[in-house]
């Protein structure tokens, strides 16, 4: 009579297969929101209209990296909601580039959506994640840009293109840490898996 709880050799090896393309995907997506947060932080030294702009550009590009690691990370249950993430960056993104200032409803409502909406989806994956390695971190940086959401929905510092940047680029840095921490539990599970 077999073991019930055995595993199959191919499902581990199918297993190691996937966790070994999140990681690489989520240290990817990592560094390109870690990198764009830093550079939009640094804009903020010299702000302008045009680097709001900038900032949703970055936004712009850490969306569209978010969309291309998608199909890598086959199998995690995290995808669906890093999907969610991925509109609402473009949405935050496209909100900033039409509307620098934030002066109309929708790009003020856009940024406040884009915290609240990452922060939940952050939420969710470190509650899927639990109780493995690095949960808690990521459970942290959603609940740091769910508060973010509420300031930015309280509509605080919406009321000056300072405080939008500097709420999207935490948002940013957030993400890439993150993405990180998940990058590092499939890499240990993948370890685990094929030990």
């Amino acid at each position: 009579m077999s073991n019930p709880i055995a595993i199959a050799p191919n499902e581990i090896t199918a297993r190691a297969s996937a966790g070994g393309r999140t990681s690489k995907c989520m240290l990817a997506l990592g560094m390109v929101a870690l990198a764009c947060g830093a550079l939009g932080l640094v804009v903020l030294l010299t702000l302008t209209v045009i680097d709001v702009w900038y900032v949703g550009l970055l936004l712009l590009l850490v969306a569209v990296v978010q969309v291309a690691v998608i199909p890598g990370c086959r199998g995690w249950k995290g995808i669906y909601w890093q999907s969610v993430a991925a509109a609402v960056y473009i949405l935050g993104g496209a909100a900033i580039l039409t509307d620098p200032l934030l002066e109309s409803a929708y790009a003020g409502a856009a940024v406040a959506g884009l915290l609240l909406v990452a922060g939940f989806a952050r939420s969710i994956i470190a509650r899927q994640m639990q109780p493995r390695r690095g949960w808690s971190g990521v459970m942290l940086a959603g609940l740091i840009a769910l508060l973010l959401g509420l300031i930015a929905a309280a509509e605080g510092p919406l009321a000056n293109p300072f405080g939008v940047a500097l709420l999207v680029s935490l948002e940013m840095l957030l993400l890439g840490a993150s993405c990180l921490l998940i990058a590092a539990n499939a890499r240990a599970e993948t370890r685990a898996t094929k030990a």
